[in-house]
């Protein structure tokens, strides 16, 4: 195929790769005020227009994605890499995860090493996919083990043959090379001695920053910096003995790092051919003595390491601006990817590198608009890639897409060729992604929120539904179109509620809601024993007590001690206790009861199932429940459906803000003066802000006033 002809780019920025905000949330929460009114007009209309397009993303969510997870980062990380697979399960897999914390010096850099949870493919639900808040942290991440950093971290690359084995770079000439278990874990307290690293690799003779990979053939390390070379070193001489002495200490002189005798490692080969520094280099998958790089020179050069230290091909004005990254493909390596500030994404053969001694790429892909951080190539599908751009997308191509589009006339108007999906999850700057090798179609990216949207950063791990990599544009976007109307007809109801002319009409979303909704209404019919807001506070010190004393339930059936009931573990508790539901109406208990969408249910959770398992002993489409340890809190348990019996004056089956206000007043003028805390009652139970709140709501909002902790004996 013939190279795409190019437009005129803008000038474009001088890299310097970003850096990162180095600012914590919480220190730019206090900015933006401040940020907002020194932005003015224009910029309150292009934060509101990224805002809508965020909206609009979120929206798409559920028929986008199989399974995604955000978690709000405190500090930005410039990288993200998987780590290896600890655990297979039924539903889920635990996977080691490194990213970083990049800092203002108020407290240490940190390496971070964390346990993730993969929810398996078609395992997560719709409303579990669609339920998470972008400004809190995911139930699926969890910090295992903090490495003090000496410096910022800017790059993190695993050692493919052995993932326990991370490289890192820094505001420094050396690489770092790290086997992140055999490291102690520490405190990042302001002060602390920075952790040593197993291995010092030296080289350069100015700052490496960012240029670093990681061999696939052999325990081979390349690097890339502002001295403008390329350093290849070896390290199949201390890769076997890294984790059998993991407390030698390391000391130098002219560097932040300080080895000890014999641990720093000289380079295999020092590589000079570009005029600026170098941005990112890559290993030939199949191959430990070829390699490639790119810099802001312009210049994309093959090398190898056999036939001296001299370019073998170099490729002048691959772009028309500085080169930030690049990679070799693994399916055929004969095809190499490079993005640039230029915004774009080029394809090269390099069987046909050169026309007239320019680049000559086999296409050209523009769907940025703004300069390019991050390309990958997908371990699934020989023809399928990522880039990732300070544009907050990172889009996903389909080189075997464009020659169809072509023929068949498909391609959607305005959308570049060769795009079949765009993850719109960041709000800024995309700085580094990573296909999981381990789970088919699962990415794990990270942005650095710290110019936009208060500081630190979001980690997002997620997977595309699986009707995307084998469906053609026109498909998804009807489907897209459809899932539009129908989450728009869901926003404009609130979630929850149906419009009729102008009445609003309550509807449930599910057959269990519609039975929650049917018993509610039932046992309102006889009305409510309480006689006023306080008299339900009062009841709060007895139904606390009742709560503690169902965490021995809980803890006795969360039999791997994880502090979380799964589904396994739930239905072998709905045995024990004699609770004969049916295994469909287990299953949608536990999808309705797990609100953190988890796949697991914490102990808060656990009270709300029983609790509605309770209310519904009666429905006959159940079957019956004889559990006596169950009914023990039998009492509480109708204690909290009479309250909310009396909320609900018009007995629908759910409250509303009026019905809230009127229970404040009811019967009681002392109250009179509390409108405000009806109103923050109010919102505390209104999770969705439909105005309506649904008896579960109510459930998780009591936990909560009552003072039940979930994790009080961790």
């Amino acid at each position: 195929m013939e190279a795409t002809a190019t437009p005129p780019a803008e000038q474009p920025r001088k890299r310097g790769r970003p850096k990162g905000s180095t600012k914590a949330k919480v220190e730019k929460d206090k900015e933006a005020a401040a940020a907002s009114r020194a932005r003015g007009s224009s910029g309150d209309k292009k934060t509101a227009a990224a805002d809508e397009s965020y909206a609009h993303w979120k929206m798409l969510v559920p028929v986008l994605y199989d399974w995604l997870a955000s978690h709000n980062l405190v500090w930005p990380s410039l990288s993200c890499r998987w780590g290896p697979v600890l655990d297979k399960g039924t539903y889920k897999n635990k996977q080691r995860l490194y990213l970083s914390e990049q800092t203002d010096h108020t407290q240490p850099n940190t390496l971070i090493v964390a346990n993730c949870e993969v929810v398996k493919p078609r395992v997560a639900t719709e409303k579990h996919i669609a339920n998470f808040n972008e400004d809190a942290r995911s139930p699926y991440v969890k910090k295992y083990k903090t490495i003090l950093h000496p410096g910022e971290v800017n790059r993190i690359r695993e050692l493919p043959m052995n993932k326990n084995i991370v490289a890192t770079h820094t505001d420094c000439p050396e690489v770092l090379i790290w086997d992140v278990e055999a490291q102690p874990n520490r405190h990042a307290l302001l002060g602390a001695q920075d952790s040593r690293p197993d291995l010092v690799l030296s080289g350069h003779q100015d700052n490496a920053e960012f240029a670093l990979a990681m061999c696939p053939a052999e325990p081979f390390v390349l690097s890339g910096g502002k001295d403008k070379s390329v350093v290849l070193w070896s390290i199949q001489d201390h890769v076997s003995s890294l984790a059998a002495d993991p407390t030698q200490s390391v000391e130098s002189t002219g560097s932040i790092v300080k080895p000890a005798d014999n641990a720093t490692v000289g380079p295999r080969g020092v590589f000079q051919g570009h005029t600026d520094t170098v941005e990112d280099v890559q290993f030939c998958p199949s191959s430990s003595q070829q390699f490639c790089s790119v810099g802001d020179d312009s210049c994309l050069i093959l090398w190898d390491a056999r036939s001296g230290n001299t370019p073998s091909v170099r490729v002048e004005k691959a772009h028309n601006a500085d080169l930030h990254c690049l990679d070799w493909s693994f399916h055929d390596d004969n095809y190499i990817l490079t993005g640039s500030a230029d915004r774009s994404v080029h394809m090269f053969d390099r069987r046909n590198l050169l026309s007239n001694g320019v680049g000559l790429p086999v296409h050209k892909f523009e769907g940025h608009n703004a300069a390019v951080l991050c390309v990958q190539w997908s371990p699934d599908k020989r023809s399928v890639f990522g880039s990732s751009a300070e544009d907050g997308l990172l889009n996903i191509w389909d080189y075997d897409k464009i020659g169809q589009q072509e023929e068949t006339g498909s391609t959607t108007p305005g959308a570049p060729a060769g795009l079949f999906f765009q993850h719109a999850g960041h709000r800024d700057k995309v700085v580094d992604f990573q296909w999981n090798a381990d789970d088919p179609w699962t990415l794990v990216s990270v942005s650095d929120d710290g110019e936009s949207y208060g500081g630190g950063g979001t980690l997002q791990l997620w997977r595309m539904t699986d009707m995307l990599p084998c469906s053609h544009l026109p498909y998804l976007n009807h489907a897209i179109r459809f899932k539009v109307a129908e989450t728009y007809s869901k926003l404009a109801m609130g979630g929850t509620v149906a419009k009729e002319g102008s009445s609003w009409v309550s509807v449930p979303t599910s057959k269990l809601d519609a039975k929650i909704i049917e018993a509610v209404q039932r046992r309102g019919i006889n009305g409510s024993s309480m006689l006023s807001m306080n008299s339900i506070f009062l009841k709060f010190p007895r139904i606390d007590e009742s709560f503690r004393k169902l965490r021995t339930t809980f803890q006795q059936f969360d039999e791997d001690g994880n502090g979380s009931i799964d589904l396994q573990e739930l239905k072998h508790c709905f045995s024990k206790l004699e609770i004969n539901f049916t295994e469909g109406e287990i299953n949608e208990l536990f999808e309705t009861c797990d609100i953190n969408a988890d796949m697991g249910m914490n102990f808060n959770e656990f009270i709300v199932l029983l609790c509605l398992v309770y209310l519904l002993k009666e429905d006959t489409s159940f079957q019956h429940v004889s559990s006596p340890e169950l009914m023990n809190p039998g009492s509480t348990f109708e204690t909290i459906v009479d309250a909310f019996v009396f909320l609900d004056k018009d007995n629908d089956g759910h409250v509303s803000k009026t019905e809230m206000f009127d229970a404040i007043y009811e019967n009681d003028s002392g109250f009179r003066s509390s409108g405000k805390i009806a109103m923050k009652r109010f919102e505390e139970m209104d999770w969705d802000k439909n105005g309506k709140v649904n008896f579960k709501e109510f459930l998780f909002a009591l936990i909560n006033w009552v003072g039940i902790e979930e994790d009080e004996d961790e």
